[in-house]
């Protein structure tokens, strides 16, 4: 099962607020291993439904309510001056974690692609 985080469809400035994708199946690039700040696709968002445009393919989710929900943790390192007096005789750097938001929902896809053929290339196939 691959996971991605997303900024809110409802407030997508605001990045205090994040959505939960969950796919079934997982996602291959073109054989290089960096996937970070990869654009996958387009996102549109209709009440409670989004799909996901990758390419020629949609892919319909449904919005769910996590059961449990999500904290989305920050890690940093801290300087000595900024640790407890108990902590000052421990060697190299301490860290701390910051909660930056909850994550309470996510949207589910579980169907599999669907072709998108343009208009005007529709019925060109011949046998």
């Amino acid at each position: 099962m691959v996971q991605a985080v997303i900024h809110s469809w409802v407030t997508s400035d605001n990045k205090k607020e994040l959505s939960l994708l969950e796919f079934q199946g997982s996602f291959h690039g073109n054989g290089d291993d960096q996937m970070k700040n990869v654009k996958i696709g387009d996102i549109e968002v209709d009440k409670d439904k989004m799909f996901l445009l990758i390419g020629h393919h949609r892919i319909e989710g449904v919005r769910k309510k996590l059961l449990k929900p999500l904290a989305v943790i920050h890690k940093r390192t801290t300087s000595a001056t900024t640790m407890d007096i108990d902590q000052i005789n421990d060697t190299g750097p301490a860290m701390e974690y910051d909660v930056t938001t909850i994550i309470k929902e996510k949207f589910v896809f579980t169907n599999r692609p669907r072709l998108i053929v343009k208009e005007s290339l529709r019925g060109m196939t011949k046998f």
